[in-house]
């Protein structure tokens, strides 16, 4: 009797291991099969009652929606600092902008510059800035495109600055024009904006040196940006790149610096 006894009760512990564990060997599987696919949730999620800044710790990114378009900040000289520039005209937030010649208090934009109608700079072939950024920020578009292709128009609202290169184009990451650019092959700190096709503009600033084609999928895998189709283009990077968040000072980043080229949101 005593051995029937042990016999049944160590079944009834394995029966309720075997219930208990089970349940989490799928919940792992499962885990598992979402990483093969390559969705990642962001680590951290900053919100206010206007605006949200997702964070992704692997590569120290920060990923902010611009729901209603940006400023571009040119200042060739005595620059301030990027948070005094932030609080002077009244940003939320700042990051910096396009490549610039010459020192950065006494600076040019490299390749094609207009804004509202005044044109400071003018096309450059170069394999670093394979495209022209055309905001409009009347319509609240915005396109990327090739600068062999780009043609200004004759409106006086516009926002243009030649940059790069493309890094994502449409969901593929763009491996050649990386290949070919100056330092995307390196392993640097990035600016960058992305635009999906549901017209999302987003800031992203990368904390952590990468080079553009492993950004590029790793961009790609992101919740935030899953089941859109995705376009990603290079701002400066390296020691220029910064980010300003008057909601969350926790988030800053470089804003001592002394940049002549920003764009701010308001």
């Amino acid at each position: 009797m005593h051995g029937k006894t042990f016999a049944t009760r160590l079944f009834v512990a394995l029966r309720r291991f075997l219930l208990l564990v089970f349940p989490m060997i799928l919940f792992c599987c499962s885990v598992c099969i979402a990483c093969g696919q390559g969705i990642f949730l962001p680590d951290s999620t900053c919100r206010s009652d206007s605006s949200v800044v997702y964070v992704y710790n692997t590569l120290g990114i920060t990923a902010l929606p611009v729901k209603h378009g940006f400023e571009y900040v040119f200042t060739p000289r005595d620059v301030p600092a990027v948070s005094d520039i932030a609080h002077t005209m009244n940003f939320r937030f700042v990051i910096n902008a396009s490549f610039f010649e010459g020192e950065r208090l006494n600076a040019q934009h490299a390749g094609w510059f207009k804004v509202r109608g005044t044109r400071y700079a003018p096309i450059m072939k170069d394999r670093q800035l394979t495209h022209v950024v055309v905001f409009d920020p009347e319509a609240n578009t915005i396109a990327f495109i090739p600068w062999q292709k780009f043609h200004s128009g004759p409106g006086r609202t516009t926002i243009e600055f030649q940059t790069g290169p493309l890094v994502v184009d449409s969901n593929r990451v763009a491996q050649k024009l990386i290949d070919g650019s100056i330092n995307g092959s390196g392993k640097y700190t990035r600016t960058l904006l992305a635009l999906t096709n549901t017209s999302e503009l987003w800031f992203i600033t990368v904390r952590k040196p990468v080079s553009l084609g492993e950004l590029g999928e790793y961009l790609l895998s992101l919740s935030i940006f899953h089941n859109k189709r995705l376009d990603v283009v290079n701002l400066d990077g390296g020691p220029s790149v910064a980010f300003y968040a008057q909601p969350f000072p926790k988030l800053n980043f470089n804003t001592d610096d002394h940049l002549p080229l920003l764009l701010g949101v308001r």
